[in-house]
């Protein structure tokens, strides 16, 4: 519905599409590899991309806030987005805010979860609100927790642990049961 009424599209380059966006939301995969390591690769190049395409942007009242969502070992945004876009914007980023918010989604009812969300984390540079996030969140009561970075991307590895948790022991329960 969203692609026949034209609210939603999808293009294969930036090129100069970021000038009229308050938000740029980077939600790519990224694999786990058999030593549970996640692959930083499709991060890394998205990262490059936003941050070749936002140096050509002009000075605006609010810099663009690109906002990761994707399930991030902690210190990523600090040794690796930061530094891609610091390579490409110099020592300050004055063009850009990087905020990692992650996702707490489960499937099959991603939709209701994103409107009624248990909580929203939004990590920071300095653990301070984001006025882009702030108003994109606006209208949905949840819990807000602005932290930096780091306590913002292991929160989403505690979150997906636990729940890995509970799996897992509702499984054995249930070869216990099957068993007895």
């Amino acid at each position: 519905l969203g692609v026949q009424e034209g609210r939603l599209v999808a293009y294969q380059e930036i090129g100069d599409r970021l000038a009229d966006c308050d938000i740029a939301i980077v939600c790519v995969g990224t694999p786990s590899a058999v030593d549970g390591s996640h692959n930083m690769g499709y991060i890394a190049e998205v990262s490059r991309q936003i941050a070749i395409a936002s140096v050509a942007l002009p000075e605006r009242a609010r810099p663009l806030t690109v906002m990761y969502r994707s399930t991030m070992r902690p210190g990523s945004i600090d040794k690796l987005i930061a530094p891609i876009f610091r390579g490409f914007h110099g020592p300050v980023l004055s063009k850009v805010e990087l905020v990692y918010n992650p996702e707490f989604l489960r499937e099959s009812t991603a939709l209701k979860d994103y409107y009624a969300p248990p909580k929203i984390v939004v990590g920071t540079i300095d653990g301070q609100p984001s006025a882009t996030v702030d108003e994109l969140y606006g209208t949905i009561e949840a819990p807000r927790f602005y932290v930096g970075y780091r306590e913002a991307e292991i929160t989403k590895f505690v979150d997906n642990s636990f729940h890995a948790v509970k799996v897992t022991f509702a499984n054995e329960i249930g070869n216990i049961a099957k068993a007895s």
